[in-house]
């Protein structure tokens, strides 16, 4: 039988030591297990661990009598202690509560790439070429075998590995030494380090360098770290464990109150993930609790609002952003609008470990007070737009035309109705041009009516009669305040229009300037109100009327061209009274009866000679010229046939009235006479009643434009 080995004394001892040590790991990995500081207590785990896995090899790394097997003990055990290397970097690291990552990735990336080395050299790091083995004597008796070589070169790779390591467990005990509160911490990092790095270390290079022939020590060298590190460890970990009761406690006091609360209570760690939401959240947001816990919180918000949230979050963190914050919620029943307050969470040493805030739901007050401050501004728009047209209503009420159609079966009637035909269904602007008195407005009124604007306003503007200084406010209006006097906010004629159509009559009486934003508004739909700063759109089909020769005031600098040819877009001229005398039988006839239900008078018979008086006659005033003269016809009259007062100067057809030398008089000059003789009548009087405006069928301003293109004077 072959004799029982007997293990030299060191072998035994280092048995024994590292069967105490793996007790000591797995009793640590049972805390981790149990959730005690599990990060730290798995990476003691490891360092034990690797330290008994060394031990367990120390027959193999000095036992063996072959060269191959001694190899093989090597890798075997050095390999151990390189791992053992990376491990103690992150150990020290979490130990020490040192957030920086990137020195213990160095060292982590030099201890891997020397442990694969270690690996695939034939004859480990440890040697470049063996030549033998010899026996050399073991502490405490006994013998060992150890190999006989040259170094490898890549030994120095493992011993600066070995440097960084002892340079990083350094530096972590004088990052712990300068806190004031972990003093007591460091005094026992020191202890527990102090042997491996003074000793065991030292030692260890010397064996591998060769320069003395010995086992290495650090399985002797990690007791003094198992003891005092398991000691610190299982000290905070019982004082965890009682911590952690009464947090428990308090936490299931707080957690009942949160949990039966009407409000919306989050928990975030530092990253902005939620750790906890009471049920009141849940139900608000329709979520269930594995959908939200372990989640974002931005991903509850608003897309717009995720990103601002964030960063608002990251200043709070730091103690820097506000306490109360109003955000977005996307729950069941859409986006909520929640007010928030928030605090920090503070850890054991006073650092920052979260935020717990609680949300109060103010959708139903929001969305009242918007819709009350809605109607308020609905009631506020519809009262100023109510006296806005309340005001245009009795500014037009007098100049308003009684009638939309046209009396005749002319040519020029036919014309006239054939362009409206065409134009009214569109959305073309429109210039209407002819005399003053042909019927420009009943033109556009007709446009209007037939148009799919028929049912929106239909705003009419003299321009003619508006002072150059109101003409902007009432095309435009004018903010409360624009100007001396505008003590309110006042709409504008193409603001009173919107969807519908604007007349501008008489439109070659406005300024440049105001041509200048007209053509603004016509081109890009788009005005401003005087003393505005708020850009409004105008959904308005624009009709422009004029007596004058827009082409000539063009060439005469007095109009715009890119306004002329805007609004050229669809031309109509209205003929003149005296280019359809065929019409005015049917007018008189139409008019007397209008004039007479008007004034209370009995249907009056119209002689024929009285017709012919009529048709003979130019009517300069064109159809309100007539009707005016019918009108006081009517007037005058007594009994049932219509007769015309003896005052009416009536121009026969082609009648030729001679001046001073004998010539024929032209039309401009028998208008002239016409009007001097009608101002003598009224003794200088132009406006109001009775005046030679009411008396001529003319507009007061359109007279006197006349009187100064003529050369009349008042007498």
């Amino acid at each position: 039988m072959r004799a029982a080995m007997v293990l030299p004394p060191f072998v035994l001892v280092e048995l024994m030591t590292g069967a105490v040590i793996l007790s000591v790991a797995l009793f640590h990995l049972g805390l981790a297990w149990h959730s005690v500081r599990p990060k730290l207590n798995v990476l003691f785990f490891l360092l034990g661990a690797l330290v008994a896995g060394g031990a367990f090899a120390t027959p193999l790394r000095y036992l063996p009598t072959t060269i191959p097997d001694l190899v093989l003990g090597a890798k075997v055990m050095m390999g151990l202690i390189l791992a053992y290397g990376v491990v103690l970097v992150w150990f020290v690291r979490e130990y020490a509560g040192i957030r920086e990552r990137r020195m213990a990735w160095v060292v982590t990336g030099l201890g891997a790439l020397a442990i694969l080395a270690h690996i695939l050299l034939p004859h480990s790091m440890m040697f470049d070429r063996i030549w033998g083995v010899r026996s050399v004597k073991m502490l405490g008796g006994g013998t060992m075998n150890v190999l006989q070589g040259t170094r490898h070169p890549m030994l120095l790779a493992a011993n600066l590995f070995g440097v960084l390591v002892v340079g990083y467990v350094a530096g972590a005990g004088f990052v712990l030494w300068r806190r004031r509160e972990s003093r007591d911490r460091a005094i026992a990092y020191t202890a527990g380090f102090g042997p491996l790095v003074l000793v065991a270390y030292p030692y260890s290079l010397a064996v591998n360098r060769g320069w003395i022939e010995s086992p290495v020590l650090y399985t002797h060298a990690f007791i003094a770290l198992a003891l005092v590190m398991s000691y610190d460890i299982v000290r905070d970990t019982v004082k965890s464990i009682a911590l952690s009761k009464e947090i428990e406690e308090n936490e299931r006091k707080w957690r009942s109150l949160l949990e039966h609360v009407s409000l919306l209570v989050v928990a975030f760690n530092k990253e902005g993930i939620v750790e906890y939401v009471n049920p009141y959240f849940l139900s608000v947001t329709g979520c269930e609790l594995k959908e939200t816990v372990g989640k974002k919180f931005s991903q509850f918000l608003p897309s717009e609002e995720s990103q601002e949230l964030e960063a608002t979050f990251e200043r709070a963190i730091r103690g820097e952003g506000p306490e109360q914050s109003q955000t977005g919620l996307t729950g069941k029943d859409g986006v909520r609008r929640v007010q928030w307050w928030s605090a920090l969470v503070r850890g054991q040493h006073e650092e920052v470990t979260g935020m717990l805030s609680i949300g109060l739901d103010r959708t139903e007050k929001l969305e009242a007070e918007k819709a009350r401050n809605q109607a308020l501004a609905e009631l506020k728009a519809l009262k100023e737009q109510l006296e806005a047209e309340n005001q245009y209503l009795r500014l037009e009420f007098e100049g308003t035309v009684d009638s939309s159609d046209f009396i005749g079966k002319s040519d020029a009637v036919r014309y006239v109705l054939h362009k409206i035909e065409q134009v009214a269904a569109t959305t073309a602007t429109v210039l209407i041009e002819g005399e003053t008195g042909v019927g420009k407005e009943l033109v556009a009124r007709a446009i209007h009516k037939g148009s799919t604007r028929s049912q929106m306003p239909f705003v009419r503007v003299n321009c003619a009669a508006l002072p150059p200084s109101l003409v902007e406010t009432e095309l435009f209006g004018h903010e409360r305040g624009a100007f001396t006097g505008a003590d309110r906010v006042k709409q504008g004629r193409f603001e009173l229009a919107d969807g519908g159509t604007l007349l501008l009559d008489e439109i070659g009486e406005l300024a440049l300037d105001v041509q200048a934003k007209l053509l603004r508004v016509l081109q890009e739909g788009e005005y401003d109100r005087v003393g505005g700063t708020k850009t409004r759109k105008a959904d308005v089909r624009v009709i422009a009327s004029t007596n004058r020769n827009l082409k000539q005031d063009v060439l005469a600098g007095k109009f715009r061209e890119d306004l002329y040819y805007r609004l050229m877009v669809f031309p109509i001229s209205v003929p003149p009274l005296r280019e359809r005398k065929e019409d005015i039988p049917m007018l008189v006839h139409f008019l007397v009866q209008r004039l007479g239900l008007k004034h209370g008078r009995t249907a009056q018979e119209i002689p024929m000679s009285l017709i012919r008086q009529l048709t003979e006659r130019e009517w300069p005033g064109n159809v309100r010229e007539l009707e005016n003269v019918l009108e006081r016809a009517v007037i005058t009259s007594r009994g049932q046939i219509l007769k015309l007062p003896s005052d009416v100067v009536l121009e026969g057809k082609g009648k030729r009235e001679a001046n001073g030398e004998g010539e024929v008089m032209t039309l401009d000059a028998v208008e002239r006479r016409h009007i001097e003789e009608t101002l003598e009548r009224t003794k200088g009087q132009i406006a109001g009643p009775g005046g030679a405006a009411e008396i001529l069928g003319l507009h007061p301003n359109t007279l006197r434009g006349r009187m100064a293109k003529l050369g009349v004077k008042r007498p």
